[in-house]
This record gives C-alpha cells, sequence and structure tokens, in this order.
C-alpha cells in the first residue's frame, strides 16, 4: 500500500513531515505510544515520540500531528458534538476539524426530541465522522474494580463507556485532512 502511495521504502513521517507521535512520559499512554510506533514500523513508516508534560494544553491548542489519548463516551451520541463539532474548537475537538454538516447534524440531533428519530440521525453522522478518521479507537482497556460485599451502596451509571484509547490527528491547518469533499483547513 505504501508502495503504491508513492513510498515504496517505506516513509519516515516525522524525518520527511516533522510528525511525531505526542504521548505523556513514565505512564500507561507511553507504552500505547510504543506498541502504536512499533506496529507502524513493522509496515514501513516511522514515527518518533514526543514526550509531552502539558498534554491537555497541547492538544487544545492543535500543537500536534498525532495523539494518543483515553476517552469516556456517553451513551447519547450528542455528547460528541464536543468531540467533533465546531464548538468543541479549542477543547475537546483535538483536531481542530470544522465541517458545516456535522454540525448541522448536532443540531438536528439536539433538537430533536423523538428518542428513534434522534437515533437516526445520529445513526447517518456516525459513519461520516468514521470516515473521516479524526479519531480512531485502538483498543478498549479493561478495569477492573473490587469492593467489600459489606459495602452499602448503589453503583451510579453515568452512561460513559471508559478507557477507550485513540490515536487522533493533529491540527488540520497545520496537518491538512483529505476527505472526499477536499482539504480541510
Amino acid at each position: 500500500m505504501l508502495a503504491e502511495a508513492g513510498y515504496p521504502n517505506g516513509v519516515n513521517l516525522t524525518k520527511d513531515f516533522g510528525v511525531k507521535l505526542l504521548t505523556i512520559p513514565g505512564t500507561f499512554h507511553e507504552k500505547v505510544g510504543q506498541v502504536f510506533q512499533k506496529n507502524l514500523a513493522d509496515v514501513g513508516v516511522i514515527v518518533e515520540l514526543q514526550n509531552t508534560q502539558t498534554p491537555d494544553e497541547d492538544v487544545e491548542s492543535g500543537n500536534f500531528a498525532i495523539m494518543n489519548q483515553g476517552a469516556t463516551y456517553r451513551s447519547d451520541f450528542s455528547y460528541n458534538e464536543c468531540n467533533y463539532g465546531t464548538v468543541g474548537i479549542g477543547g475537546n475537538n483535538y483536531s481542530q476539524f470544522s465541517d458545516p454538516y456535522i454540525d448541522e447534524m448536532f443540531a438536528k440531533g439536539n433538537a430533536e426530541t423523538d428518542p428513534e428519530k434522534r437515533k437516526a440521525i445520529y445513526n447517518e453522522l456516525i459513519p461520516y465522522i468514521a470516515d473521516l478518521a479524526l479519531g480512531i479507537p485502538v483498543f478498549h482497556k479493561q478495569e477492573i474494580y473490587v469492593w467489600s460485599s459489606d459495602l452499602n451502596a448503589k453503583a451510579h451509571d453515568s452512561g460513559c463507556s471508559r478507557s477507550l484509547s485513540m490515536s487522533g490527528v493533529g491540527n488540520s491547518k497545520k496537518y491538512p485532512i483529505k476527505t472526499h469533499r477536499g482539504n480541510v483547513k
């Protein structure tokens, strides 16, 4: 596949394009970054890791090209407007991606009160966002919780799906994203 794209000897993302994989040193995310780096190298793609002590500031400002993160998602897809909608730029929309269609669909979903109609709106939007690959699910980290059987408490269902590790693309202004509708700036 790399040869078809014009890279018969592989590609060095760092040397050729200045792209590094942002990671947090001494953490689980650094280990994930190392595995991701090795997996890319196995198929001929070289990328350096870049350690950061300020990951939130770096990703919210778009000061990165590729990163890995842990994320939680709510059961109602409207929560993801902060991740993929223009409203999330400078916050959780780490790619700083703005697309009028995405914004329109979130607005339609947020305005709809019928659960089945909301579901239909988001079921139309989800494949569109997935096709853009702004965030790529890599794996789900299993977390184990232990408590005493004598504990007198009721678990709260926050509606969150916990610890989905993602790799994300960086600032779309600095590293343009190719889509079926052209470059995103």
